[in-house]
Formats: structure tokens, sequence, C-alpha cells
């Protein structure tokens, strides 16, 4: 008698046998409509990872320049940027073994070596329009929970070529039995690559009846890799939290000195209003700073980075009740101060220093107004006080 599982329902028991997939097509299809199989939580059960598709099939060339030698099952990408790489075979297909991994590792060492800058990007913006998705809402969506400093669609690619260039990737063989040599050779790459993370899923289907499911399992997060990968035996880059002193210290490498000004006096006026909260991101490319009321959202209604670009997010302030208002006030005093304010929902505007700094004033006073309006709706707003508070920063 087969491996079974048994799904009770009512009073009934249906007994679910271990199957076989169809064919590989059907298996891979299945893991580019469903990517939570890749058990995202197993991997990560403190921050479980998140999974964007990017591209099936994707095409790796064997030289700078060249056209695609390989075809990649599946490239995907988490939530922090780090580009996973998939390879999928069937239990009864004849590579699963040492030729599938040598097949990966030259998918991995090609794609980081000659993939062009934003291929990532393109792959994922052509998945995209192939499914009939606009690509900006969709990774808008995927971003809304990241920290301030990867909810940025430019911060987001820059971090994820970074991460590729620099070899800090996940390899996954996924099949729907991982044998024991294969599941050896994954537990002794995974101890001993560095940044490069190597697992393996075994993705198992039980069928009966009417009834189908599929239950996976990471292979390769031995002790020994968990304690070599967080001991600095191999060592991933960290992330560390920024201060107004590193912000300016990086914003002095890239701007010229009357740009760092001006974030140094929008910081100073962020401390001068009534933001009851300012963030500083933890990105590891690039330092940002929100300010938030709290009150009124979680969400940041713009963001400066230093790098000098502006982000208006106006596109995230899409929920509560309080949220709506505050942003319809906002648009209104936007536009009549001839500040970009059309927010579609989940857009984020991009502006950089070279605008923005001339403006920087009436933006923070049409903020604080909005805020001011929508929690205190019987008092009127004080724009004169923060016109002199603004003025004397």
């Amino acid at each position: 008698m087969s491996e079974a599982i048994y799904l009770e329902h009512g009073r009934h028991l249906t007994r679910l046998e271990l199957t076989d997939y169809s064919c590989e097509d059907k298996f891979q299809e299945i893991l580019a409509d469903h990517p939570d199989l890749l058990a995202g939580d197993q991997i990560d059960s403190i921050f479980p990872r998140r999974w964007l598709l990017l591209k099936r099939e994707a095409s790796v060339p064997a030289e700078q320049g060249g056209n695609g030698q390989w075809s990649l099952d599946h490239l995907f990408i988490d939530q922090d940027a780090i580009p996973t790489l998939i390879e999928v075979k069937r239990k009864n297909n004849r590579e699963l073994r040492r030729q599938v991994v040598g097949q990966m590792m030259d998918y991995a060492a090609n794609a980081v070596a000659y993939w062009p800058d934003n291929t990532l990007r393109d792959y994922f913006y052509q998945t995209a329009l192939s499914r009939s998705q606009a690509p900006e809402a969709v990774l808008a969506n995927f971003l809304k929970d990241n920290d301030e400093d990867l909810n940025d669609e430019e911060a987001f690619w820059q971090a994820a070529n970074d991460n590729l260039r620099s070899g800090n990737v996940r390899l996954i063989f996924v099949a729907d039995h991982i044998p024991p040599e294969l599941q050896r050779i994954v537990e002794f790459m995974n101890e001993r690559m560095s940044p490069t993370e190597v697992l393996a899923l075994e993705l198992r289907r039980y069928s009966g009846g009417e009834f189908s499911t599929h239950i996976p399992r990471i292979i390769g997060q031995t002790r020994v890799a968990q304690i070599a990968k967080q001991s600095g035996i191999a060592p991933k880059p960290k992330r560390g939290r920024w201060t107004k002193e590193s912000f300016l210290e990086d914003a002095g490498k890239h701007l010229e000195p009357a740009y760092v000004e001006s974030l140094r006096q929008m910081i100073d006026l962020f401390h001068a209003s009534d933001f009851d909260k300012i963030e500083w991101g933890t990105g590891t490319t690039e330092g940002s700073c929100s300010p938030k009321y709290s009150f009124i959202s979680n969400k940041s209604p713009i963001t400066i980075w230093s790098g000098g670009h502006l982000s208006i997010k106006l596109g995230w302030l899409y929920g509560s009740d309080l949220e709506n208002e505050f942003r319809l006030k906002l648009q209104g005093k936007l536009k009549d101060a001839g500040i970009p304010y059309e927010c579609a929902y989940n857009e984020v505007i991009r502006v950089p220093v070279e605008t923005w700094s001339q403006w920087m004033n009436p933006l923070l006073m049409a903020i604080q107004s909005s805020a001011d309006e929508v929690l205190h709706p019987q008092q009127l707003t004080h724009e004169d006080h923060l016109s002199s508070s603004f003025q004397h920063v």
C-alpha cells in the first residue's frame, strides 16, 4: 500500500495517496502560479520569505554580451531583493543527482558574471506584461510591507543588482523526491558557500477523490550551516540603522555641497514640524529618512534618500478613513502649490534634489496643514505659524 495522508471533512475521511506530477512542465507551472509552495516560512521562520516571480525559463549567457546558452527554470526574488534561482526536476529524471548540481552552478556563476544591469528588472516587467498585469502596481503591492529603504522601486532594483553582483543569491533544487545523494551535496555546499545560500525543496503531492494537496519541505539548513552563516565564518552584508550623521556623510560622497545642505535642512524641518516619528532606514546601498504621523498612518507620505532624491508616496495612503482623508487634502494642497501630486494607488513619485530643494518649505507646510485639518477638523490651520517656524530653521 502506498504512502498516504487522510483529509477530514465533516464526519468523513478521504485517503490521499502519494501521486507523481504528470509532467515536469506542470510541476514548474504550479510553482510559478503558487510561489508560497517555496516554503518561505521554513527558510526563515522569523522573517518568512515572500516571493516575486521574475521569469520562467530565464536565459543565461556564457560570455559577456552573449546569447543565452542555458535556460533557468525559474527566477524569483524575495522581499530583501535576494535573487533566487530554481531548477525543477521530477524524481524520475536521471539528471536529478549530480548533473543538476553542475547545471545550477553553471547558471549561477554565469548569471552573476554576465547578466547585464537591469536584467532582473527587465525580466520582471516582461513577465508582468505577459500576464496582462501592471508591473508598477504588482511591485508596489509586493514591497508595501518592506522597510522604508526597500519599498521604493529604484532602491529595490539597485539592491537586487548589488546582491547579484556580490553573489548574495539563493539556489534551490526542487523535486518531488530529494534523493540522499543530492541532500548530502546540498548540505555540504550550504555549510561552506558564502554569501550564497544553497537549499533543496522536496514538494510532495497527495491526491484522492476530488482533493489534492502539496506538502513542501526545505532541506539543507543544517545546524552547521546556520551557525556558519550567522557567526562570521560565512558573513553576509549586515543592515545597520542609518543616523543623521551617517546619512549626510553618505550624501557628501555623491552630491554637491549645496544639495547636501538641502538634505540637512529638510531633516531639520522634519524635526521642527509636528511629525511624531522620524524613521531612519536600514538599507546597505543608500540611506533613507522618513517622517511619519503615526496616528494617521504607519506609512510615510515622503522619504528622502542620501543619493539626493525624494519620494512622494501618496499612493501608499489608501487604507483607513484617516489615510484617505489625509491623502485627498494633501493632494489638493500640493496641486495648489505646483508640486507633483497625482499619485495613483501604490504609485511613488520620484523627484531629484535639484527640483525638490526649490520647494521643500511649501511641501512640508502642505503636509502639516493637511494633518492638522484631519486631526483637528474644528480648528483653523496654522500656516502663518508654520511658515514662521520653517523660516527659522
